[in-house]
């Protein structure tokens, strides 16, 4: 995993996070749509927060959110080093 992984982790779970609180409505409607659950950048800090977990050891969980992800969007490919968790 690369030094700027973590980083890019929790800019991608802020932005997840700011598209969650868009579409709650306590911001301007833009026209755009809210995020779904299937949006990409959901799916992208749902892998994100799997990897949060594994960093900080917490493998059974890691084990168990990737699981439940990978039931929830059984179409996603799963990135190669996440992969693994499932064997």
């Amino acid at each position: 995993m690369s030094a700027s992984a973590p980083a890019d982790a929790r800019r991608m779970r802020a932005e997840a996070q700011a598209s969650m609180h868009d579409a709650m409505g306590d911001e301007p409607d833009d026209g755009d749509p809210p995020a779904s659950a299937d949006a990409p950048e959901i799916r992208a800090a749902w892998l994100a927060r799997v990897r949060e977990l594994l960093d900080a050891g917490r493998i059974d969980e890691a084990k168990a959110s990737l699981t439940e992800f990978h039931r929830r969007h059984p179409q996603a490919e799963l990135p190669p080093d996440l992969r693994a968790l499932l064997d």
